[in-house]
C-alpha cells in the first residue's frame, strides 16, 4: 500500500498495491522419492519383460503348480520343493487364469517386488531421516538380487516384499503403541506367515521388543501378548499345512549342511565371514563390475551406532532379525545363505542407508564432493549389477531354443537323451516342463541318471546308447562341474559329432545345449 502526493488541504489518496505472490519452495522430498519409486519399478518391469527361460529351480515350482489341483498344493511338493501356500495359490490362480506361461507363472513374483518397493518406502520414511530414507529407497529399488527374483517363479521377491511389510507395520509401534496400530500389526502378522515362512524370524524380533518395551513403560502388555497369540495361532496352522513339509525334508537338510551355524568355536569367524557375505551376495552390494559389499558392512555397522543413540527400539529390532536367523541357523532350521536371506534385504539396506546417511552428513560439512562421491559409490554399485544381470543374466538356460533346434531336425528313427533327466538335476526339470504339451517319442526318449559320485556311470549310459546304431540327440542344461565334457568325450568315441546348438547368451552359469551324434 502506498500514499500519493495530493495539494495541501486535501486528504491523501490511497492506493492498494498487490503483495506478490508466495513462491514455494520445490518439493525436493518428495520428488527424489517418486523419482526412485519409479526407477524401481521400471528395474522389475524391464526384468520381467526380459522373459528368460524358466530355469531348473523354477521349472521345479512350475511343474508342482501346473501338475497338481488346488488341494495337492497342501501336501509335501515335488522334486524337494517348499514355497509358501499364498505363493502357491497365487501362482496357480495365474495359471488358471492365463494359462501355464513363463510370464504368468512370474506374476505372483512381480506382484509382490512391486508392493514390497511401496511397502519399503514406507518403512524408510518412518525409520530413517528424510534424505536417508530417499537413499535408502533407492538401494531397495536397484537391488540386483531384489530385481531379479521379481521375475523368477521363486517366493524370494515376495519374502523380501513381506519383511518391508512388516517394517512398515511395526515402525510406529516401537515409538508411540496405539491399539489401533497393535490390531494392523496383528492381522498383517498373522497373515504375514501364510506368504513368507522367514516372516516369522521379522514377528518374533518385533514381538520380543514390544513386550520388553510394554514391560518397562507399563503400557499394552496384555494388548501385546494378545498380538503374539494371534501370530503364534496363525503360524501353528501354516506350520502344520505347509511350513512341516519343509523343516522336515532332509534332502534340503543335507543340501544346505555347510550353511548351518556351528557350535564351536569357528562361530565367531563364520558370522563374520557369513555376514558379510550378506551384504556381497544376497544384499546386493557385490558384483564383478563394482564390489561394494565390504563398504556396505561398514556402513551397516555405522548405521546401527548412529542410530542407537534416538531409536533403540528400532535398531535393536533390524538387529534382532539378523540374530533370530542365526539362531535357527544354529539349530539346523534354516541355512543362512544366498537367495535364503532375501528377506533380509530390506533390513540391510536400511542400516546401509543410515551409515551412508551418517557418514554423508560428517563429510558434507568439510567436502561436498566427498560427500556426494560416497553416497554414489554405495548406490552405483547394486544398480551397475542389476544393469549387467539385464545384458547378461546368471541364471539363463535357453532350454526352449534347443529344444526347437532338436525338433526342427528330427527324423524318423532319431533318439534323445535328456542330462540328468530322471532327476532333479540337469536338464530333467526343464525338460518335462517345456515338452509337456508337445512331446517327443516316449520310446524315443532315455533320461540319463545323475553320476556325480562316480562320472563312470555316464560311460555306462553312453554304451547303451551305442549299442544300436543312428542317430542320437543329446540334451544338456544347469550342467555340473565338466560332467557335459565328459558325456561328450565318451560319445566321440563311439559317434561322430553333427549338428550342434549352444545357447548364444553371453554372461556367467550353465547354458542349454544340444548335440546330434551318429552312432557308427
Amino acid at each position: 500500500m502506498t500514499i500519493t502526493d495530493v495539494p495541501v488541504g486535501l486528504a491523501p489518496r490511497v492506493q492498494v498495491v498487490p503483495a506478490p505472490p508466495a513462491v514455494r519452495p520445490f518439493p525436493w522430498p518428495a520428488a527424489a522419492l517418486a523419482a526412485a519409486l519409479v526407477v524401481g519399478v521400471m528395474f522389475r518391469l524391464t526384468a520381467f519383460a526380459s522373459d528368460r527361460p524358466l530355469w531348473i529351480d523354477e521349472a521345479m515350482i512350475a511343474l508342482n503348480l501346473t501338475d497338481r489341483d488346488v488341494g495337492q498344493l497342501f501336501e509335501p511338493l515335488d522334486r524337494h520343493q517348499s514355497a509358501p501356500v499364498a505363493f502357491l495359490l497365487a501362482g496357480k490362480l495365474c495359471v488358471t487364469l492365463f494359462g501355464p506361461t513363463d510370464h504368468a507363472l512370474r506374476l505372483p513374483a512381480l506382484a509382490g517386488s512391486l508392493l514390497g518397493l511401496a511397502a519399503f518406502a514406507v518403512a524408510a520414511v518412518r525409520l530413517l531421516p528424510v534424505w536417508t530414507a530417499r537413499l535408502a529407497v533407492l538401494l531397495f529399488a536397484v537391488s540386483p538380487t531384489v530385481v531379479s527374483y521379481a521375475a523368477e517363479v521363486k517366493q524370494y521377491s515376495t519374502d523380501a516384499a513381506v519383511a518391508a511389510g512388516l517394517l512398515a507395520l511395526s515402525a510406529p509401534l516401537l515409538r508411540a503403541p496405539t491399539r489401533g496400530r497393535l490390531i494392523a500389526l496383528a492381522v498383517g502378522g498373522a497373515a504375514a506367515v501364510w506368504a513368507s515362512h522367514p516372516a516369522v524370524f521379522v514377528l518374533a524380533t518385533v514381538g520380543v521388543v514390544l513386550f520388553v518395551r510394554s514391560l518397562r513403560r507399563k503400557e499394552h502388555r496384555v494388548a501385546v501378548v494378545l498380538v503374539g497369540c494371534a501370530w503364534a495361532a496363525s503360524f501353528a496352522a501354516v506350520y502344520q499345512l505347509n511350513v512341516r513339509f519343509g523343516v522336515n525334508n532332509g534332502f534340503l537338510t543335507d543340501f544346505w549342511a555347510d550353511q548351518f551355524l556351528p557350535l564351536s568355536p569357528s562361530a565367531g569367524p563364520w558370522v563374520v565371514e557369513h555376514i558379510a557375505g550378506f551384504f556381497d551376495s544376497a544384499g546386493g552390494f557385490g558384483g564383478p563390475m563394482l564390489n561394494a559389499g565390504g563398504l556396505a558392512a561398514v556402513l551397516a555397522a555405522v548405521g546401527a551406532v548412529a542410530m542407537w543413540e534416538r531409536q533403540r527400539a528400532e535398531v535393536l529390532t533390524l538387529l534382532g532379525v539378523f540374530v533370530a536367523v542365526l539362531l535357527a541357523s544354529a539349530l539346523h532350521k534354516y541355512p543362512f545363505v544366498g537367495r535364503l536371506l532375501l528377506f533380509l534385504v530390506p533390513v540391510g539396506v536400511l542400516l546401509v542407508a543410515a551409515g551412508a546417511g551418517a557418514v554423508v552428513g560428517a563429510v558434507w560439512r568439510r567436502s561436498k564432493v566427498g560427500a556426494v562421491v560416497i553416497a554414489a559409490a554405495v548406490a552405483v554399485a547394486p544398480a551397475a549389477e542389476s544393469v549387467r544381470q539385464f545384458r547378461h543374466p546368471d541364471r539363463h538356460e535357453d532350454l526352449p531354443a534347443a529344444i526347437r533346434f532338436v525338433k526342427g531336425r528330427w527324423q524318423p528313427g532319431d533318439r534323445l537323451y535328456v542330462y540328468n533327466g530322471r532327476g532333479d538335476q540337469g536338464a530333467g526339470p526343464a525338460f518335462a516342463f517345456y515338452s509337456r504339451t508337445d512331446p517327443f517319442p516316449p520310446e524315443a526318449v532315455t533320461l540319463g541318471g545323475s553320476h556325480r559320485a562316480d562320472v563312470r556311470g555316464y560311460s555306462a549310459e553312453v554304451n547303451k546308447l551305442a549299442a544300436s546304431p543312428g542317430r542320437v540327440w543329446v540334451l544338456f542344461s544347469h550342467q555340473h562341474a565338466d560332467e557335459e565334457a565328459t558325456i561328450r568325450a565318451y560319445l566321440d568315441a563311439v559317434a561322430d559329432r553333427g549338428d550342434q546348438f549352444r545357447d548364444p547368451a553371453t554372461g556367467r552359469g550353465p547354458r542349454a545345449a544340444a548335440v546330434l551324434y551318429t552312432v557308427r
